[in-house]
């Protein structure tokens, strides 16, 4: 029997994802997501007061990987207090402490003690929520769209001179999504668009009074413009001794390239040296150019149709980032191959300019052919802003 000897503290080597564990990966889709609520803008604080950021963050974990992590966990001898995620939020200043959330039991938190001082300078800042099981292991720092911060001094005190102060941005770049504008004498209905769940008309005439209208402390709201931010992650290989922040977020793709030689440019944020395209269950020759930009070249057809020496009809299969100690990261787009009517002759000169681009790149384990062609290949999502591209050759 042979033992690896390793030094104090040193790290097994990471296991990179098989064909395997992607199959069964898309086809349970296990995945655990942190999703963040909160406003665009907060309001800063004076001297003593502490104006707490309204409506107050949310966290949610979202998706049936928590569970099943909890219970693949305490299946490993982890008690129930040991498997349970813990999480700190802050605003990102080493001079505020982060605070503690209540995740016990539930799948979600707030933030109801939240607040920026006058003493912070920064006209933009990100919650930062760190989180990590009961046992220590650490899952990661992940961190909410930027907010801005606004300023709204006493009516007494405002003159010309401060009314920069206030937020700059016109009334309709407020409402991101909307049908349309609320008018005076309109009925007002608010309805969760998750839940369904509504609330009954904000005002009802008094019965006393008919000039006069009731409501109770509930039924008052502030319509203000909010964002989040998602995060999704799946141990595809089993636990990782690393945090899997930070999570890489596709925004656009965008194809370039024809013939036998189609590449796709992923642009989005927190893309790493270490991530790899995944077409299906197949692994792609990926470029890493910085952390907005990646390039990775389209797998031939026969990789997914045995045989197939051009598209004969449609196939559409997810494009996913893994990292190389095995974590899959979703990016809920997909690649569609439409139907051609022939191969195409070999491009050697795409070809040698591919192999020289790629030649500082390790090589993967990928099952990418040369041979073959590529045409009206178009990329699908319902999160990027052009959901359709074609091969320009």
């Amino acid at each position: 029997m042979a033992w690896i000897k390793r030094k104090f503290g040193e790290r097994p080597p990471p296991k990179r994802l098989t064909r395997e564990a992607m199959r069964n990966y898309l086809k349970e889709r296990g995945d655990q997501t942190v999703l963040i609520l909160h406003a665009k803008v907060a309001q800063k604080s004076y001297g003593n007061e502490k104006r707490f950021f309204c409506p107050p963050p949310c966290v949610y974990l979202m998706g049936s990987g928590w569970k099943k992590k909890k219970e693949q966990m305490e299946r490993d001898g982890c008690s129930e207090q040991e498997s349970q995620p813990c999480a700190f939020i802050g605003i990102g200043n080493s001079d505020q402490e982060m605070q503690q959330l209540n995740l016990e039991g539930k799948n979600y938190c707030t933030a109801k003690t939240l607040y920026i001082s006058d003493s912070d300078k920064r006209k933009h800042f990100m919650l930062s929520v760190k989180m990590f099981y009961g046992n220590s292991d650490d899952i990661g720092v992940f961190l909410s769209k930027r907010i801005k911060v606004i300023s709204k001094p006493s009516k007494k005190k405002q003159s010309l001179k401060n009314a920069d102060l206030d937020d700059d941005e016109s009334e309709g770049e407020e409402f991101t999504v909307r049908d349309g504008y609320i008018h005076y004498g309109q009925t007002v209905k608010l309805v969760c668009s998750v839940t369904g769940m509504a609330l009954p008309r904000l005002a009802t005439p008094c019965p006393k009074e008919p000039n006069k209208e009731m409501i109770n402390d509930g039924a008052s709201w502030t319509i203000i413009s909010t964002d989040k931010a998602e995060y999704t992650f799946y141990e595809g290989m089993g636990p990782v001794l690393a945090p899997v922040t930070p999570v890489p977020v596709v925004e656009s793709l965008q194809l370039n390239g024809g013939g036998d030689v189609a590449m796709l440019e992923l642009t989005g944020q927190n893309f790493t040296p270490n991530l790899r395209v995944w077409f299906g269950d197949v692994e792609a020759e990926t470029m890493y150019r910085c952390g907005e930009s990646m390039l990775c070249v389209v797998p031939d057809i026969s990789a997914f149709r045995e045989g197939w020496r051009w598209v004969r009809q449609p196939v559409q299969v997810p494009v996913t980032l893994v990292r190389n100690d095995g974590i899959i990261y979703s990016t809920s787009l997909t690649f569609t191959y439409t139907p051609e009517p022939g191969p195409r002759p070999h491009c050697s000169a795409a070809g040698a300019i591919l192999r020289a681009n790629s030649s500082q790149v390790p090589p993967n384990e990928s099952n990418t052919n040369s041979e073959g062609s590529y045409t009206n290949v178009s990329t699908n999502s319902t999160n990027v802003t052009s959901s359709t591209a074609t091969v320009v050759s």
